[in-house]
């Protein structure tokens, strides 16, 4: 009698023991690593480790820390100004990381020292590094083989294989290669580093080396990706910390998207349009307010409309993206304050409404979706059973051994009662 009662009081140690030890795993493993559909990385005490975009390695580790930390480690000396010169950024300790999945297409971390890096799951594996506290210090190192070369003030580009990453500074910041061959940057109040990466089947193209520039210059604030297929989602991009976008319809036919900015100055938004998600090409058409804008041919023609121009306008490149099957249309909007966007295709066919809205605002992006029909919502909850943005898992980790020892437990009971 007293050996059942102490097997089962054993028994039931263990069972309450295992939910406990099953969730801090689960607890673990979500601060530690993300997951999407695009883009993948690790993260230990210090740093952002093996970010791949696409399967192929972007950068092995990324350390930031404060800038006053980084200029008593810099290898050039006390008199090193990292302000004005990125490449003197060679010693990164790097201060804590921590990551927080905040929806399936996006990811959050954090550190220590002050710094936000938003990483969003699309095609581009778009990375943007903010700091709003004090200025940043902050060092990438490539992989092995993978070349490292600057393009102009505000560009340095990877290249590794098949896939080319394109770090660029916005604002009050600076990126660099180093001595070592990595990539160094600073950036200060109101500045940005932005990543983009183009893959083996989305080659960087003249128009991705414009749109770079747009963005390095201030003129681009935000990109917006429509994305089709069985992972219809849309995700949104913010350069400037003064823009915010919702998509406020989306159809088989047409994008429709608002625009606001917290000042008057003109911007361009950057729009990347699956082919799964609206019949696009050279079919499209855009307007603003209800009015048709002028369809342009160049970078410096969207500047100039941007720039308190007398009509707003756009220019439309194909993706060279064949797995992806994207077109990317530009949008220059003269003024501001709150602007619509409607993105036509002017091929025949039926719309059906899908009601996404999504907003990005500086802070977590609010999103919600509603398909049409039954058929989408079987689509899409397939897939989002098949693909998530972070490391989850929809049962608690050791439940069938839960519910196994629950079985035990049970039997010892009756093994007492009969005794």
């Amino acid at each position: 009698m007293e050996r059942t009662a102490a097997v089962f009081a054993a028994i039931l140690v263990t069972l309450a023991a295992v939910p406990a030890s099953g969730a801090a795993a689960a607890a673990t493993a979500q601060s530690s690593a993300y997951a999407g559909t695009h883009v993948t990385f690790d993260a230990e005490t210090n740093a952002v480790t093996n970010y791949t975009v696409g399967g192929a390695t972007v950068f092995d580790s990324l350390r930031v820390e404060s800038a006053g930390s980084a200029q008593s480690e810099a290898s050039a000396g006390a008199d090193a100004d990292l302000d004005a010169d990125a490449s003197a950024v060679t010693d990164v300790a790097g201060s804590a990381v921590s990551v927080s999945a905040t929806a399936e297409t996006r990811a959050t971390v954090t550190t220590e020292s002050g710094a936000e890096m938003r990483v969003h799951d699309t095609p581009n594996g778009n990375l943007v590094l903010a700091s709003d506290d004090g200025a940043q210090a902050l060092r990438a190192n490539v992989s092995d083989g993978a070349s490292v070369s600057e393009d102009g003030e505000a560009r340095v580009v990877v290249e590794n294989g098949d896939t080319t990453s394109v770090f660029v500074a916005v604002g009050n910041a600076s990126v660099a290669r180093n001595d070592d061959g990595d990539v160094s940057a600073h950036v200060g109040d109101d500045g940005r580093l932005v990543l983009r990466t183009y893959g083996e089947s989305d080659e960087r193209t003249e128009s991705d080396e414009q749109a770079e520039q747009l963005i390095a210059d201030g003129t681009a604030t935000a990109e917006l990706y429509v994305m089709g297929g069985a992972n219809a989602t849309t995700e949104i991009v913010q350069y400037g910390g003064n823009t915010t976008v919702e998509v406020a319809e989306r159809t088989n036919e047409t994008v429709t998207v608002t625009v606001e900015r917290s000042v008057s100055e003109g911007a361009v938004v950057l729009t990347s349009v699956s082919d799964e998600a609206v019949a696009a090409g050279d079919s499209l058409a855009v307007s603003v307010d209800g009015e048709a804008a002028a369809h342009v041919e160049s970078a410096s023609e969207l500047r100039t409309a941007a720039n308190g121009g007398e009509q707003s306008a756009y220019m439309v490149t194909e993706s060279s993206a064949e797995a992806d099957a994207a077109t990317d249309v530009y949008v220059a909007l003269n003024h501001f304050s709150e602007r619509t966007v409607t993105m036509t295709s002017e091929s025949d066919g039926s719309a059906e409404t899908t009601g996404t809205t999504e907003t990005a605002d500086g802070d977590d992006s609010a999103e919600t979706a509603e398909s049409a029909t039954d058929e989408e919502t079987d689509t899409e909850t397939d897939a989002s059973s098949e693909t998530s943005g972070t490391q989850t898992s929809t049962s608690a980790p050791g439940f069938g051994v839960t519910a196994a020892l629950a079985a035990l437990a049970g039997a010892a009971l009756v093994a007492v009662r009969r005794r």
